[in-house]
């Protein structure tokens, strides 16, 4: 079992001060593309379990971390809180129906590509 520490969410002030920095043209493509991405993540997902063999299960887990701080005039004592970690654990998959949901997922993704090309033809038009 891998087990490994979550990374905070730091990030999502970032993402929202980029946010307001797009485009309107690049708000639209992003909104269209954004199925397609999810697939092409689905199909990187599905092509990994099925090179190892099976599924990887992840779980945040709470621990106590116990660390010394200081409290009253420099008294240092022994404070807790509770953190999250993520744990890694196989799980059994059936190959050939990871096989046929990679094999949708492709499909999909190419019908997907048609539509975000022409999709973007109008944001083109309606964003010069």
């Amino acid at each position: 079992m891998k087990i490994s520490l979550s990374k905070p969410a730091v990030f999502s002030t970032a993402a929202i001060v980029l946010a307001a920095c797009v485009t309107p043209y690049e708000q639209c493509v992003a909104s269209i593309e954004a199925p397609m991405r999810n697939t092409m993540e689905t199909i990187a997902f599905l092509e990994g379990n099925i090179s190892r063999g099976y599924a990887i299960h992840s779980q945040k887990v709470p621990y106590l971390h116990t660390y010394a701080c200081t409290v009253d005039a420099g008294r240092v004592e022994a404070c807790q809180e509770t953190r999250l970690r993520v744990e890694e654990s196989p799980v059994a998959i059936d190959i050939s129906e990871e096989k046929q949901k990679l094999s949708e997922a492709k499909a999909r993704l190419e019908k997907q590509k048609l539509s975000v090309q022409s999709a973007t033809a109008q944001c083109r038009k309606a964003y010069p």
